[in-house]
């Protein structure tokens, strides 16, 4: 064993008005706050970005993505504090602040990951595509972010150079980490054009820290899921256990899995294809999930389905490991803001998943992309 919202919506305030306000409401709260545009004061509008949560300092950190299709990229870093502010009038405590940092900064890029090491503040990144061409190049580099949130001094990039076999280049793969045995855990996605992957690679001393950086490819037993990208992975630290949710390759998958002794230290690794019972979301990608380790309930939210709808649900898995009773999908709200391709991160501390900007439909606002924050209270729907 390994230790460690009904919502009343209200209109969003005009693009002209750049108030700094408190984040909308959505999902099963019975209180919603007033909505702002960022454009502005914070990050420019974005797309398959990343973002972490620092919970000591209540802070978010943004990094990259796209702008629209076919315009540019971005390999800017945001931080926004007090994220889980519940509500204020201008002026407000949520702010934006674009980070500055030293080091070898990263290409700009997009369908990366970040995973983060609160304990020594180090965001790390991983892949993602580069450029406005289709296909992009994809990469396989690994980054690291010191002083991620600004707290123990400025942000300072350093690119790892890890030993061993690289995994082959990807975007729109998922990644988890063990803060416990400080591995990256990275599963599928895309090489850019036509392969889908469904390997599993560990990144050791995945934070620059501690030694060596150095990859490993795993070989769990069992049937492994298929191949696919735009999948959600969230980390059971407790029992070393990733949970998998959804993705596509040519059509999007609906199906859970779960890769026990996720990280190869504990044990070894095999994939377990769960079969919840209720009432199971749509087949799923370019979604977002996160996880509630006190309830053990993993979160989704949004995406696509094969119809490319923009979903406004919210859904919550309950023994999402299998630990302790049968995994059960509940749909716990439908008046999200449609979206996909958003960044997510929970705050177990208050029970909120916030998430910025994504792809919108673009008859909500006229620009397909978003530059909004909205929070959900009482994400994990207890």
């Amino acid at each position: 064993m390994k230790g460690k919202t009904i919502a009343i919506q209200v209109a969003l305030v005009s693009a002209l008005l750049f108030c700094l306000c408190a984040p909308l409401q959505f999902g099963q709260t019975a209180s919603a706050q007033s909505g702002s545009t960022w454009s502005k004061y914070g990050p420019a509008a974005r797309y398959q970005h990343t973002a972490i949560y620092d919970a000591s300092s209540d802070k978010m950190v943004i990094f990259a993505g796209k702008h629209t299709t076919g315009s540019q990229n971005f390999n800017d870093v945001w931080w926004v504090t007090n994220v889980t502010t519940v509500a204020c009038l201008p002026p407000c405590s949520l702010q934006w602040m674009l980070a500055g940092s030293t080091g070898s900064l990263p290409a700009a890029r997009f369908g990366h990951t970040a995973v983060y090491d609160s304990a020594n503040l180090r965001m790390m990144v991983f892949g993602g595509g580069e450029g406005v061409t289709i296909p992009p190049p994809c990469e396989n580099d690994v980054h690291v972010l010191e002083n991620a949130t600004g707290v123990g001094g400025t942000p300072k990039w350093i690119t790892l150079k890890p030993a061993g076999t690289l995994p082959a280049a990807r975007y729109s793969h998922t990644a988890v980490y063990d803060a416990a045995d400080n591995e990256m855990i990275v599963f599928g996605g895309n090489d850019c054009g036509l392969t889908y992957f469904n390997d599993v690679w560990v990144l050791s001393f995945a934070n620059g820290l501690g030694g060596t950086p150095t990859w490993s490819q795993l070989s769990p037993s069992g049937s492994a899921p298929g191949p696919r990208a735009f999948a959600s992975a969230v980390y059971d630290a407790v029992n070393d256990n990733m949970i998998v949710f959804g993705g596509y390759n040519g059509s999007p998958y609906g199906d859970l899995w779960m890769l026990t002794h996720a990280s190869g230290v504990s044990g070894s690794p095999a994939w377990v294809q769960l079969n919840p019972t209720g009432t199971a979301p749509p087949a799923t990608y370019q979604h977002s999930a996160v996880y509630d380790p006190a309830s053990n309930r993993m979160i989704i939210y949004g995406g696509d389905t094969a119809t490319a709808t923009d979903l406004t649900n919210t859904w919550v898995l309950a023994n999402a490991n299998g630990i302790g009773g049968t995994p059960f999908w509940t749909q716990t709200s439908s008046s999200g803001p449609p979206r996909a391709l958003q960044s997510a991160i929970y705050a177990s501390s208050a029970n909120k998943m916030v998430i910025f900007g994504g792809l919108v439909p673009t008859s909500e606002q006229g620009n397909p992309v978003d530059d909004h924050v909205w929070v959900l209270n009482d994400a994990n729907g207890l």
